[in-house]
């Protein structure tokens, strides 16, 4: 299925993949345009591929601006992003979460992306002593 012509059929082949864990599908899935980013960014989770933060990170920075006439819409795509940030657990996201927590938009939002740099701050217990 991944060799398909189709792009359907390969983006198919590639959600399923990650869904299960399979490692190699990262280039794959960033490829599928197909895919709603929010997904996608489950779906990274889920693979567990930190190359996936910086995209991440920029997704939850467009949400505002595509979305702004959706706010339920808006929420639940922030909120899938800070999921996956959690699940991904790098120290390289302190900075954008901590300028969340900073700014909030929603009570919601700010509590999540405290909850995910608590999370990375458990385990990088040296991350402590310098946040």
């Amino acid at each position: 299925f991944l060799k398909s012509t189709s792009s359907e059929i390969r983006c198919s082949a590639t959600r399923v993949l990650a869904y299960y864990g399979w490692p190699k599908v990262f280039g794959l899935l960033m490829s599928c345009e197909d895919t709603r980013p929010d997904m996608k960014a489950t779906l990274l989770a889920i693979v567990g591929d930190r190359r996936a933060v910086p995209w991440i990170i920029a997704q939850y920075k467009r949400t505002d601006s595509l979305y702004h006439d959706r706010p339920a819409f808006v929420l639940h795509c922030k909120m899938a992003y800070l999921n996956a940030l959690y699940h991904l657990a790098s120290p390289k996201q302190l900075p954008f979460l901590e300028s969340i927590i900073r700014n909030p938009k929603t009570e919601g939002v700010r509590r999540r992306a405290g909850e995910v740099r608590d999370h990375i701050t458990e385990l990088y217990p040296e991350l402590r002593r310098s946040a």
